[in-house]
């Protein structure tokens, strides 16, 4: 039987757990034994990366640490191909796809971020790891693909592929929106609108945050939800009472496990992501899954995923638009608007994002 191990630094700290575990599930059932080694407990994975630590040395080692002893696991079970998920091109990204390269005869890179969102890349280091030391680069759309080839070498074009990132089907409970409000302590007669993931600059929360002090909508509420990185959340304070939205607006700013994120999907009546960049949106397709609307900003990556039927696009960094789109979508005279935005959604995700023909796209590169 082929191996195949799957190395996650990131995991249960961006979401990347549903991600492992359903393409290990996938790869199983297509006769792949596969392994993950990553942050989180679940069944075919070895927890060996610890923790976040605000201890730059310390969260260095746990790294380094987490590489090593994994690689030296997989060579004890015999794995000949192994994927690793990516998100930057600097240091970390070069030694174990550097050490991988040395021992495996295989290596895969999942590219989530053909750049990193926050300064973490090496140009120099970005031109040998995807040149020399992948074998196969994955990319989740069209966008990415064509931003990912201005750094390879004519001859090693042809290894770029794009393979779909996964639905979140399987993650929706049977919770009713009526029941998710009552346990979020939420008005049932209220339409409220969220923001949720890392609060950093390139999400755009400063463009939502200005929209809805444009828009005029009685019982409207912003629910802000995540957790802030290498960003200050006292800037959107300071903006909200700028603004005068600060009443209307519910704030739960740290990391929100997954039963909460549950119940917020199913809770509110409206999803806005307002990103400055994005390769593709792991939210955007969690949210869809969830038959949940969404109002995103129309950036490439953005527009291969949403059409006329199933989201709603405004220009990017607009506010004004962006209201403009808000105040439409809850305007009386488009009640049914959002129930068949919602449905067409959900549909979108079980024909092309659907995860059993995603990890058959794999088996042509194990």
């Amino acid at each position: 039987m082929r191996k195949v191990l799957i190395i996650d630094p990131v995991g249960s700290k961006a979401g990347m757990d549903y991600y492992d575990l359903q393409l290990v599930n996938g790869l199983k059932s297509n006769g792949i034994d596969a392994q993950v080694i990553s942050n989180f407990n679940a069944p075919r994975v070895k927890k060996i990366f610890i923790g976040h630590s605000d201890n730059k040395f310390r969260k260095a080692f746990n790294y380094i640490y987490g590489i090593f002893i994994g690689l030296l696991y997989s060579l004890k079970i015999n794995i000949r191909t192994v994927l690793f998920h990516s998100f930057s091109m600097g240091i970390k990204d070069l030694i174990p796809l550097l050490l991988s390269k040395i021992l495996f005869r295989n290596v895969i890179l999942i590219v989530h971020d053909v750049s990193s969102f926050v300064g973490e890349d090496n140009e120099m280091l970005r031109g040998i790891i995807l040149n020399n030391l992948a074998d196969t680069l994955i990319v989740h759309n069209e966008f990415s693909k064509n931003r990912l080839i201005e750094f390879l070498k004519p001859k090693e074009l042809s290894k770029v592929k794009i393979i779909n990132h996964g639905g979140f089907i399987s993650l929706t409970s049977e919770v009713s929106k009526e029941e998710a409000r009552i346990k979020l302590s939420l008005d049932q007669d209220k339409k409220y609108v969220l923001f949720f993931g890392q609060i950093k600059q390139v999400k755009g929360l400063d463009i939502l945050i200005k929209a809805f002090g444009y828009c005029e909508i009685n019982d409207c509420e912003l629910i802000i939800a995540g957790k802030p990185w290498k960003d200050d959340f006292n800037k959107y304070d300071e903006l909200l009472e700028k603004v005068g939205v600060k009443t209307n607006v519910n704030k739960i700013i740290r990391f929100i496990e997954d039963e909460e994120r549950d119940l917020l999907f199913k809770a509110v009546d409206l999803l806005v992501l307002p990103y400055r960049e994005i390769y593709q949106s792991g939210v955007l397709l969690m949210a869809m899954s969830y038959g949940l609307p969404v109002l995103c900003s129309d950036l490439p990556a953005n527009k291969e995923v949403i059409n006329q039927d199933n989201g709603i696009l405004f220009r990017t960094e607009d506010e004004k638009d962006l209201a403009q789109k808000i105040m439409l979508i809850f305007n009386d005279s488009n009640k049914n608007m959002l129930i068949s935005i919602g449905k067409k959604a959900k549909e979108t995700i079980e024909i092309h994002y659907d995860w059993a023909n995603i990890t058959k796209a794999y088996l042509e590169f194990i």
